[in-house]
Protein backbone atom coordinates (compact mmCIF):
# COMPACT_ATOMS: atom_id res chain seq x y z
CA UNK A 1 0.00 0.00 0.00
CA UNK A 2 1.07 3.38 -0.77
CA UNK A 3 1.24 6.38 1.59
CA UNK A 4 2.29 9.80 1.55
CA UNK A 5 5.61 10.25 4.04
CA UNK A 6 3.15 13.01 6.03
CA UNK A 7 0.16 12.26 7.39
CA UNK A 8 -3.10 14.17 6.20
CA UNK A 9 -3.08 16.17 9.08
CA UNK A 10 0.47 16.91 9.22
CA UNK A 11 0.17 17.82 5.50
CA UNK A 12 -2.91 20.63 5.54
CA UNK A 13 -1.40 21.69 8.62
CA UNK A 14 1.63 22.45 6.55
CA UNK A 15 -0.18 23.92 4.07
CA UNK A 16 -2.03 26.37 5.94
CA UNK A 17 0.41 26.87 8.59
CA UNK A 18 3.96 27.21 5.98
CA UNK A 19 2.88 27.07 2.64
CA UNK A 20 0.53 29.86 2.28
CA UNK A 21 2.24 32.61 3.80
CA UNK A 22 5.55 31.75 1.81
CA UNK A 23 4.13 31.52 -1.10
CA UNK A 24 2.00 34.98 -0.61
CA UNK A 25 4.86 36.84 1.32
CA UNK A 26 7.16 35.62 -1.37
CA UNK A 27 4.26 37.00 -3.73
CA UNK A 28 3.91 40.44 -2.40
CA UNK A 29 7.22 41.09 -2.01
CA UNK A 30 8.43 39.98 -5.29
CA UNK A 31 6.02 42.50 -6.43
CA UNK A 32 6.02 45.26 -4.67
CA UNK A 33 9.28 45.38 -2.81
CA UNK A 34 12.54 47.09 -3.51
CA UNK A 35 15.46 45.17 -4.95
CA UNK A 36 16.39 43.60 -0.99
CA UNK A 37 12.83 42.51 -0.51
CA UNK A 38 12.61 40.80 -3.98
CA UNK A 39 15.50 38.66 -2.74
CA UNK A 40 13.70 37.67 0.29
CA UNK A 41 10.92 37.00 -1.96
CA UNK A 42 12.89 34.38 -4.19
CA UNK A 43 13.92 32.71 -0.47
CA UNK A 44 10.58 32.69 0.63
CA UNK A 45 9.26 31.26 -2.94
CA UNK A 46 12.44 28.71 -2.73
CA UNK A 47 11.26 27.39 0.89
CA UNK A 48 7.67 27.27 -0.26
CA UNK A 49 9.15 24.91 -2.84
CA UNK A 50 10.42 22.51 -0.52
CA UNK A 51 7.83 22.21 1.27
CA UNK A 52 5.85 21.37 -1.59
CA UNK A 53 8.00 18.95 -2.79
CA UNK A 54 7.80 17.59 1.09
CA UNK A 55 3.95 17.30 0.96
CA UNK A 56 3.45 16.25 -2.68
CA UNK A 57 6.48 14.39 -3.59
CA UNK A 58 7.55 11.87 -0.90
CA UNK A 59 6.24 8.45 -1.08
CA UNK A 60 6.32 5.14 0.94
CA UNK A 61 5.00 1.76 0.08
CA UNK A 62 4.47 -1.12 1.92
CA UNK A 63 3.90 -4.71 0.48
CA UNK A 64 4.83 -8.21 0.94
CA UNK A 65 8.33 -7.83 -0.52
CA UNK A 66 9.21 -4.71 1.73
CA UNK A 67 9.13 -1.30 2.86
CA UNK A 68 10.09 1.35 -0.48
CA UNK A 69 11.25 5.13 -0.46
CA UNK A 70 10.01 7.21 -3.28
CA UNK A 71 10.46 10.68 -4.61
CA UNK A 72 11.76 12.72 -7.20
CA UNK A 73 15.24 12.51 -6.51
CA UNK A 74 15.94 8.95 -4.32
CA UNK A 75 14.85 5.18 -4.60
CA UNK A 76 15.06 3.03 -1.43
CA UNK A 77 14.24 -0.83 -0.63
CA UNK A 78 14.61 -2.60 2.53
CA UNK A 79 13.34 -6.28 2.13
CA UNK A 80 11.90 -7.47 5.04
CA UNK A 81 14.23 -10.56 4.58
CA UNK A 82 17.25 -7.62 5.39
CA UNK A 83 14.98 -5.44 7.70
CA UNK A 84 16.76 -5.26 11.44
CA UNK A 85 13.72 -3.75 13.40
CA UNK A 86 11.25 -1.18 13.40
CA UNK A 87 11.67 0.81 16.05
CA UNK A 88 9.14 3.94 16.59
CA UNK A 89 10.07 7.26 17.05
CA UNK A 90 8.65 9.27 19.93
CA UNK A 91 9.76 13.14 19.66
CA UNK A 92 9.16 15.45 22.21
CA UNK A 93 10.22 18.73 22.40
CA UNK A 94 13.62 20.02 22.21
CA UNK A 95 15.09 16.43 23.20
CA UNK A 96 16.63 13.55 20.96
CA UNK A 97 13.94 11.74 19.83
CA UNK A 98 13.39 8.16 21.72
CA UNK A 99 13.70 4.69 20.24
CA UNK A 100 10.94 2.00 21.11
CA UNK A 101 10.76 -1.58 19.66
CA UNK A 102 7.58 -1.04 17.53
CA UNK A 103 5.72 -4.70 18.43
CA UNK A 104 6.47 -3.78 22.53
CA UNK A 105 4.82 -0.30 21.57
CA UNK A 106 1.97 -1.46 20.35
CA UNK A 107 1.72 -4.68 22.69
CA UNK A 108 1.81 -1.99 25.84
CA UNK A 109 -1.30 -0.35 23.69
CA UNK A 110 0.21 2.70 22.86
CA UNK A 111 -0.99 5.04 20.14
CA UNK A 112 1.12 4.93 17.04
CA UNK A 113 -0.27 8.23 15.07
CA UNK A 114 1.45 11.50 15.53
CA UNK A 115 5.32 9.62 16.06
CA UNK A 116 7.53 8.39 13.15
CA UNK A 117 8.34 5.04 12.50
CA UNK A 118 11.75 3.48 11.40
CA UNK A 119 12.35 0.51 9.28
CA UNK A 120 16.12 -0.18 9.86
CA UNK A 121 18.20 -2.68 7.74
CA UNK A 122 20.95 -2.64 10.43
CA UNK A 123 21.51 -1.68 14.21
CA UNK A 124 22.72 2.06 13.41
CA UNK A 125 20.17 5.35 14.44
CA UNK A 126 20.15 8.22 12.61
CA UNK A 127 22.88 10.81 13.49
CA UNK A 128 20.81 14.00 13.06
CA UNK A 129 17.98 14.10 15.66
CA UNK A 130 15.80 16.04 13.69
CA UNK A 131 16.01 13.27 10.60
CA UNK A 132 12.04 13.08 10.32
CA UNK A 133 12.35 16.70 8.82
CA UNK A 134 15.86 16.67 7.29
CA UNK A 135 17.07 13.20 6.13
CA UNK A 136 13.86 10.97 5.89
CA UNK A 137 15.90 8.42 4.26
CA UNK A 138 19.47 7.03 4.39
CA UNK A 139 21.54 3.87 4.11
CA UNK A 140 20.37 2.43 6.80
CA UNK A 141 16.50 3.43 7.35
CA UNK A 142 13.57 4.21 5.98
CA UNK A 143 11.51 6.43 8.05
CA UNK A 144 7.26 7.69 7.79
CA UNK A 145 5.11 9.13 10.02
CA UNK A 146 2.96 6.45 11.37
CA UNK A 147 -1.06 6.47 11.26
CA UNK A 148 -3.72 3.55 11.85
CA UNK A 149 -3.68 2.51 8.00
CA UNK A 150 0.38 2.20 8.40
CA UNK A 151 -0.37 -0.03 11.50
CA UNK A 152 -2.61 -2.16 9.82
CA UNK A 153 -0.47 -3.11 6.30
CA UNK A 154 3.14 -3.26 8.72
CA UNK A 155 1.21 -6.24 10.94
CA UNK A 156 -0.34 -7.72 7.90
CA UNK A 157 3.25 -7.62 6.22
CA UNK A 158 5.71 -7.53 8.85
CA UNK A 159 7.30 -10.92 9.91
CA UNK A 160 9.45 -10.90 13.09
CA UNK A 161 13.25 -11.66 12.16
CA UNK A 162 14.64 -14.87 13.83
CA UNK A 163 17.01 -13.54 16.25
CA UNK A 164 18.64 -17.03 16.53
CA UNK A 165 20.83 -16.50 13.21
Amino acid sequence: MKFSYYSATSRILLLLLALGPFFSMSFYLFVFGNILAKCLGVVLFFLFLVFLYKCLCMHVTIDESGVHYKSLFKNKTILWKDMHDVLIVVRQRRNSPDYYNYQEWIEHGNAVGGNFVLFRSDNSFPENPMFMFSLPVSYSYISLQCRKQVQKVIELYRVVPNKEQ
